[in-house]
């Protein structure tokens, strides 16, 4: 009888061991953002079943973290309850990386920006390898404007893959604008003329190296870069860049495309391509 109540208690341990093994191998309640859709009826199921191991045990945090992410995921609706609930677990200590993700995109869905920085952040501290929360980290950088953050961030991208066409672009548009905002700077605050070559430097090779990748770059990419070539009087390359854009965004970006082949081509003297580019201009009625 002893030996058979052994057996059992070893069985059940066991059991118990696996049942923990599984439920820890398939991870935590994590879906990305852009994954497929979740079923409303999961998400009712999870509330269910953290309300009753809080009921059972308040201090259960990966509980509240997960109804704070159930939570997220029906919806701007049910985005003070996320919000509250994710909150509250990193009060009480919650070291969960869910919490960041989901508090990050939340405040940048409800366009405090201020707030989505400092949980993406967050987020990097422990997955400092996260393309998705790097790359949204740099696009809110760019949106705010935080030239010298983007360029870091975007750098960091196109570090780890220099194939990244879009972070390419972006870099260079950092570049470019940083540069612009830094130029009009006057006096003590104003950046040596060497550091606006090098800032304008970057923009152009990070815009030519998207271009090398992919030709067939969004309306605007290549008239940014005619302008970047603009400003560093490479006037032979801004007129080719420009009328690059024009062929291939013919209907984007008319007014100024034609400007910037006007001036290219009086500094280049070539009077018949300007000519035409004044005859398209009046044709068009652009003024």
């Amino acid at each position: 009888m002893k030996r058979n109540r052994l057996t059992f208690f070893a069985v059940l341990s066991l059991l118990g061991a696996s049942a923990y093994l599984y439920t820890r191998s398939r991870g935590p309640f994590f879906p990305r953002m852009g994954a497929a859709d979740i079923p409303p009826r999961k998400l009712e199921n999870i509330i269910k079943r953290t309300d009753a191991a809080l009921e059972k045990n308040p201090s259960d945090l990966a509980a509240l973290v997960d109804r704070g992410v159930a939570h997220f995921h029906m919806g701007p609706e049910f985005y003070d309850e996320s919000h509250d609930e994710l909150s509250e677990a990193w009060r009480n200590g919650a070291f969960d990386k869910r919490v960041f993700y989901y508090l990050g995109v939340l405040y940048e869905n409800l366009s405090i920006f201020e707030e989505a920085d400092k949980q993406y952040r967050r987020f990097l501290n422990h997955e400092p390898e996260d393309r998705e929360i790097r790359m949204r980290l740099a696009r809110l950088e760019f949106r705010l404007g935080n030239w010298e953050e983007a360029i870091e961030q975007y750098h960091k991208l196109v570090q780890k893959d220099p194939k990244d066409v879009t972070s390419l672009i972006n870099l260079g548009l950092a570049y470019q604008s940083r540069y612009k905002t830094e130029s009009s700077k006057k006096g003590k605050d104003r950046k040596s003329d060497d550091e606006l070559k090098g800032l304008l430097y970057q923009a152009v090779a990070n815009l030519e190296g998207a271009a090398a990748l992919n030709p067939e770059l969004s309306k605007g990419i290549y008239l940014a870069l005619a302008d970047a070539y603009a400003s560093s009087g490479a006037w032979d390359k801004a007129a080719p860049a420009a009328e690059t854009e024009l062929s291939k965004h013919p209907a984007e970006n008319e007014k100024e495309v034609y400007s910037l082949l006007a001036q290219a081509y009086k500094k280049l003297n070539r009077k018949e391509d300007l000519q035409r580019v004044l005859d398209l201009k009046k044709k068009l009625k652009i003024k």
